[in-house]
């Protein structure tokens, strides 16, 4: 199993747009609709300054699949516009192999 973290410094007041661009592309269902993601979060910072994507994928082959879609590269340009700076259609998270994991008692 692994977990994905993708970083993305956000331009000043930034934030809600980058939340509503996510909702309405529907980005985190639709990764987790995909088979080998296990769920998907984003985070924002409690000063407004960056979004963490992170992600928890059953293998780095379903990663791969969601990061070689066709249509990140539309996605791409109007995410960028949310981020101070800007990232492309082969932009990826880092990769980290989980090696333990515990769950809080129900």
């Amino acid at each position: 199993m692994i977990r994905t973290i993708l970083e993305l410094p956000l331009a000043e007041g930034a934030a809600d747009g980058l939340v509503a661009f996510f909702e309405r592309e529907q980005i985190l269902a639709t990764a987790a609709a995909q088979d080998g993601c296990l769920g998907a979060e984003l985070s924002i910072a409690a000063d407004g300054s960056v979004a963490v994507v992170t992600a928890l994928w059953a293998d780095a082959a379903a990663y791969d699949v969601w990061t070689s879609r066709h249509d990140r590269a539309d996605q791409a340009g109007e995410l960028s516009s949310f981020l101070d700076g800007s990232i492309g259609a082969a932009t990826v998270g880092r990769v980290s192999e989980v090696r333990l994991s515990a769950e809080a008692d129900s």
